[in-house]
């Protein structure tokens, strides 16, 4: 219809995409990775989840990175998700993030700060050792890690080998047959 000379358009429906974290084949484990920054820069974190086949978690990170910007955050939480598994013996590693950058950094380690060059370099190193996969997740999907990234800002850096209580009701949702969706305007 036209109004006042002026043509209207029909509103665009948003597409919906499963955004819900899934559990890793068979020997495998999965972390999803994240990191958070409340300013630029300014107390920044990251978090690190590992789960297993059954989606349960194995162990999570909540680690205080100081007063930083959010591509530092999320770089480091790829680091620490990837020291872990060296530590833990993992061999078989699915790494997930929601940060496209750190998705290209994997496979461009010229786009990593120099500050964190000798960090990144090592991890590929030992990425490079084991079977490794990475994927993107929508944020809706990556939510566990993401709250462990806001609570790793926030206070002192934490290693739990049981999910903290904050985070159980995401983990349980995560565990659920509720899908989780990510909408986007297309």
């Amino acid at each position: 219809m036209d109004f006042l000379g002026i043509k209207g358009r029909s509103p665009k429906m948003p597409k919906a995409i499963l955004a819900k974290c899934q559990p890793p084949a068979p020997g495998w484990i999965k972390s999803n990775i994240d990191g958070c920054s409340f300013g630029n820069p300014d107390p920044s974190g990251c978090g690190v989840v590992f789960r297993d086949t059954h989606g349960l978690i194995k162990g999570c990170l909540a680690q205080n990175l100081g007063d930083n910007n959010s591509v530092y955050a999320e770089l480091w939480g790829a680091i620490y998700a990837l020291r872990l598994a060296c530590t833990k013996g993992i061999r078989r590693l699915w790494l997930e993030c929601d940060s496209t950058f750190v998705l290209q950094a994997l496979k461009n380690p010229e786009l990593v700060p120099w500050k964190l060059s000798m960090h990144w370099k090592n991890c590929l190193k030992f990425a490079a050792s084991i079977q490794v996969i990475y994927t993107h997740i929508y944020r809706e999907g990556n939510s566990v890690a993401g709250i462990l990234a806001k609570h790793g800002a926030m206070v002192e850096s934490c290693w739990w080998i049981e999910p903290p209580e904050f985070i159980r009701r995401k983990a349980l949702i995560d565990n659920s047959i509720l899908p989780l969706y990510h909408f986007r305007n297309i």
